[in-house]
């Protein structure tokens, strides 16, 4: 696992913790934490590329003839975008797309679907698990939600609103774990970048 990884895991428990002891934290800081953690991981990602740059410079050859003055940096920016940048562009942009269309649909049926929060956690839980991750997420999200609903509609007569609230975090985390143990899969390698 890498720096951010970790960093993301560590947000993901924090976030889990003031779901379940002060969710007024959660619900007051919905915006910055969502943003903090993509300015967090901007910053994360310039210093692994930094990294990379330096590891490259002073390893022995060949990876010495990888950076500049031995190739170009077009190359170096290249695999640095394709490596690190990618996966957490790509799933920021299905995060911010996400994160609007469950607050448009929210605020279209008057606040049915979801808290004020849950788009964020939403949001958030997409962006921290990164691609090609997210789809999987997402399909284990639906399914999970199917199995909860199932569950609930067995064992309890009322008919009442269920809320997803308090899985979405967890359900990233069951999402990473199974997700590092399928990394080497053909299917997962061909949805990477």
């Amino acid at each position: 696992m890498t720096c951010i990884e970790y960093v993301h895991l560590g947000i993901i428990l924090f976030l889990l913790g003031a779901q379940l002891v002060k969710r007024s934290l959660l619900v007051s800081y919905r915006r910055m934490i969502f943003w903090g953690t993509i300015a967090l991981t901007t910053i994360l990602l310039f210093v692994e590329t930094d990294q990379q740059f330096i590891l490259w410079a002073n390893a022995p050859s060949p990876a010495r003839y990888l950076v500049p003055p031995y190739q170009d940096l077009s190359y170096f920016l290249i695999y640095s975008f394709f490596r690190f940048w990618a996966p957490y562009l790509l799933s920021g942009l299905i995060a911010v797309i996400i994160l609007l269309a469950t607050q448009y649909g929210n605020r279209r049926y008057h606040e049915r679907f979801f808290y004020p929060d849950e788009p964020y956690l939403i949001a958030l839980a997409v962006f921290i698990v990164g691609h090609p991750v997210w789809i999987g997420y997402l399909l284990i999200t639906v399914i999970s939600y199917c199995l909860y609903l199932l569950a609930h509609r067995i064992y309890s007569k009322q008919s009442e609103r269920l809320t997803f609230y308090y899985f979405w975090l967890p359900v990233a985390l069951i999402s990473i774990g199974i997700i590092s143990f399928v990394r080497t899969t053909s299917v997962f390698l061909w949805l990477k970048f």
